[in-house]
């Protein structure tokens, strides 16, 4: 499989991770505002922005799932 290189500015990167974060949450039943949620999640995005790009949605699923775990009642 040959892969693509894709440039973003680090504001579109940001994005991106809001944008799976979302997904994640909403497919976890998540109550609140996901989008809301997302932009306080600066640190975690620091933590993956340099893993290549068809990682992140497994990255972020992963936390995404800990934190209904350790937070259910979050969760509907």
């Amino acid at each position: 499989m040959s892969s693509v290189k894709i440039n973003l500015t680090d504001n579109d990167q940001f994005l991106l991770f809001r944008a799976l974060v979302c997904q994640n949450l909403s497919d976890l039943g998540f109550k609140g505002d996901a989008w809301v949620f997302s932009e306080s999640l600066d640190m975690s995005f620091d933590c993956i922005k340099d893993e290549e790009y068809r990682y992140w949605k497994d990255l972020i699923k992963n936390d995404a799932s800990d934190y209904k775990r350790d937070c259910p009642e979050d969760f509907s």
